[in-house]
């Protein structure tokens, strides 16, 4: 379902520690968007911010927000 997203620029995030959702379901996409990307199936080029060291916790989204805070601003103007 990611050709949905041809419009849509993308930010992905995972803790790689992350035992509530696997790390492999974000690669996944990630994998099948820049594929499209590639192709010129979709127009944005998916933006992934890693944290390999954490969990599902507190500390994960608080380490992701600046980064996703600063992708929105560039991207939904």
């Amino acid at each position: 379902m990611v050709e949905n997203l041809k419009d849509i620029p993308v930010f992905l995030s995972h803790g790689g520690k992350d035992k509530v959702v696997s790390p492999i379901q974000t690669q996944t996409i990630l994998v099948k968007l820049n594929i499209l990307y590639k192709n010129g199936s979709i127009k944005y080029k998916p933006v992934m911010k890693d944290f390999p060291n954490r969990t599902h916790d507190w500390v994960y989204w608080k380490g992701v927000l600046p980064y996703a805070m600063e992708f929105f601003d560039e991207n939904l103007k």
